[in-house]
C-alpha cells in the first residue's frame, strides 16, 4: 500500500487497522486493497480479480460509472451501496495515490440502528476508534453538500415557478379574448345554434342504436330457441330416411329371389320392420317437418321485423301503416316484456299516415318497453300490455296501457323532462319520454299524453293528425287479441 504514496510509513496492516472498511482500485477499476472487515463480509478471495463496480455503485456523487470519472471528483465525500446487501453503506472520502494510477476509499458503514449491525454482521469492534473532530468534518462536509442541492433545487423551482405563472397569464388572456369574441360575434352564437341541432339529432341515433343494443342478447335467445328444435328435428329425420334407405334395399332383394328365398326374406323382413318401428318414424316424421317449418317461420318473422325496425331513416314523410309498424315493434320487443307481461292487441283499420317512420318506431318501443319495466316493478304475477288503434275526430290515435306501478303524483309534470328518470343507473338514461314527446309534437305536430293510476298502471295515448294524402288507403290489423309473442 506505501508504494502508492510518497512515503513507506503507512503499511498495508497500519492501513487496513485504521480503516478496516477501505477500498483500493487501480487504473482498470480492479479492487487491490481491502479492510478485513470488509473482506470477510463480501468474501473477497486474494486469488479473484473482483471490479469494483460489479459490487457497489456510487450513490454520491451522482452520475459515476467509470474509473476515468473519478479523478475529477477526487478529495469528495463519497457514498457507495453494496449490491448484494441493501443496508450496506459505506460512507468516507476517496484519495489519489501520487501517480495517480490507485484511488483509496477511506470509508466505514454508514448505520444509523445497531439492529443492522447483527444484519451485516458486524460487531462495534470491526470499527476503529477515529477522532470524533474528523467525523464532525464528515457530517460538515455532508451538510454542505445537502445545502447546494437544497439551493439549486430550490432555484430551479422558482424558474419553474415563474414559467408556470406566465403560462397561466398567457392562457387567461387567451381565454379573456375567446370570451369577448363569443359575446360579441353573431356568428359564433348561429353555429352554436346549429351545433346543437345536430347534437339532438346524434343523441336521437345514438338512443335508438342503443336500443337496438339492448334488444339484441335477446333477439339472438329468440332465434337460438327454434333453431335448437329445428336441428334436433333434422337430425331425427336423417336417422329415419336412413332407416328406410335401408328398408327400401331389403325390399328390392325381397322382390327379386324365388318362392323359396322370399320365405326367408319375408321372416328377415319383419323382424327388421320390427326393429325400427315404420308405424312410429311414419307418424313422427311429418309432426318433425312440421316442427321445423314452424322453426322456420318464427325466425323469418324476427329477422323480417329487425330489418323493418332498423330501416333508415328517411329525410321527408312517407305514407306507413301504423297497424304493421305496431306489430314489427312488438316483435323486436318481445324478449322485452315476454318473461313479465303478455300482450293483448286491439287494432281497428286505420288510413295510411304521413310520418317518419323511423321515429314512430323509436317511440312506440320506448312506450313498450317503458311499460314492461313498469309491471316488472310492481311485481305483477299476471301482466298485461294491451296496444289499441282508433281513428277520432281527424287523429290516428295509438294507445299503450299496462298494469305495472303508475306514475307518482309528485312526478307527473316532469316525466317529459329531458334526463329525468325515476330507473337505475344502467337501465335507462331519461331521454326515452322527452325525444318520443318531442318527436311526437315537434316532427308531426301530434299529441302525447298520459293518464295513470298509481299502483294500478299507466295508459300512453299518441294521436297522429290525418292529412288529406292519408286516406288513400287503410292499414291492415292482425287479428284482435293476439299475443305477438307468441
Amino acid at each position: 500500500m506505501s508504494a502508492y504514496f510518497h512515503n513507506d510509513e503507512l503499511s498495508d496492516a497500519m492501513l487496513s487497522q485504521a480503516f478496516p472498511f477501505h477500498l483500493v482500485i487501480n487504473e482498470s477499476g480492479e479492487i487491490v486493497s481491502c479492510g478485513q472487515s470488509l473482506a470477510r463480509k463480501l468474501q473477497f478471495s486474494d486469488t479473484e480479480a473482483v471490479q469494483l463496480f460489479d459490487h457497489f455503485t456510487v450513490q454520491h456523487p451522482s452520475e459515476i460509472y467509470a474509473v476515468g470519472q473519478l479523478i475529477n471528483v477526487k478529495d469528495k465525500l463519497f457514498l457507495l451501496n453494496s449490491t448484494f446487501y441493501k443496508d450496506l453503506v459505506l460512507r468516507g472520502q476517496l484519495v489519489v495515490s501520487n501517480d495517480e494510477t490507485h484511488f483509496v476509499f477511506l470509508v466505514s458503514p454508514w448505520i444509523t440502528d445497531v439492529d443492522v449491525l447483527d444484519k451485516l454482521g458486524f460487531t462495534l469492534n470491526d470499527f476503529p476508534v477515529h477522532s470524533p473532530m474528523s467525523d464532525f468534518l464528515i457530517l460538515v462536509q455532508a451538510q454542505r453538500v445537502s445545502l447546494n442541492d437544497s439551493m439549486r433545487l430550490s432555484e430551479e423551482l422558482t424558474v419553474l415557478n415563474k414559467e408556470l405563472e406566465d403560462r397561466v397569464s398567457r392562457r387567461t388572456q387567451a381565454l379573456e379574448l375567446q370570451a369577448n369574441e363569443i359575446q360579441e360575434s353573431k356568428a359564433v352564437l348561429e353555429r352554436e345554434m346549429k351545433e346543437r341541432e345536430r347534437v339532438e339529432v346524434e343523441l336521437r341515433h345514438a338512443q335508438k342504436l342503443e336500443s337496438v343494443g339492448q334488444l339484441a342478447a335477446g333477439i339472438a335467445h329468440e332465434i337460438n330457441t327454434p333453431m335448437q328444435y329445428i336441428g334436433s328435428s333434422l337430425e331425427f329425420l336423417k336417422g329415419s330416411f336412413s332407416d328406410l334407405e335401408s328398408l327400401n334395399a331389403m325390399m328390392s332383394d325381397y322382390l327379386a329371389q324365388d318362392a323359396l328365398a322370399q320365405d326367408f326374406k319375408s321372416i328377415e323382413l319383419q323382424r327388421f320392420l320390427n326393429e325400427i318401428d315404420l308405424d312410429y318414424l311414419c307418424e313422427r316424421g311429418p309432426k318433425a317437418l312440421t316442427r321445423s317449418l314452424d322453426g322456420i317461420a318464427r325466425v323469418t318473422e324476427i329477422v323480417g321485423a329487425m330489418n323493418e325496425f332498423t330501416h333508415p331513416d328517411r329525410k321527408e314523410m312517407n305514407s306507413a301503416d301504423i297497424n304493421r309498424a305496431l306489430g314489427t315493434v312488438m316483435t323486436v320487443a318481445s324478449n322485452e316484456y315476454k318473461y313479465v307481461a303478455t300482450i293483448e292487441t286491439d287494432f281497428q283499420d286505420l288510413p295510411l299516415v304521413d310520418c317518419f317512420l323511423g321515429d314512430l318506431n323509436q317511440v312506440f318501443l320506448n312506450l313498450i318497453v317503458n311499460a314492461a319495466h313498469a309491471i316488472s316493478e310492481n311485481n305483477v304475477e299476471n301482466g298485461v300490455i294491451k296496444v289499441s288503434t282508433r281513428v277520432r275526430e281527424g287523429f290516428v290515435v295509438v294507445s299503450v296501457a299496462d298494469n305495472g306501478t303508475g306514475i307518482p303524483k309528485h312526478i307527473q309534470h316532469r316525466i317529459f323532462d329531458p334526463f329525468f328518470t325515476t330507473k337505475e343507473v344502467g337501465r335507462g338514461t331519461g331521454q326515452g319520454l322527452s325525444i318520443s314527446h318531442s318527436i311526437i309534437t315537434e316532427k308531426h305536430r301530434g299529441q302525447l299524453s298520459f293518464e295513470t293510476v298509481p299502483n294500478e298502471g299507466t295508459t300512453f295515448s299518441i294521436a297522429l293528425p290525418i292529412t288529406d294524402s292519408s286516406t288513400q288507403g287503410l292499414s291492415t290489423k292482425p287479428e284482435d287479441g293476439r299475443d305477438i309473442a307468441a
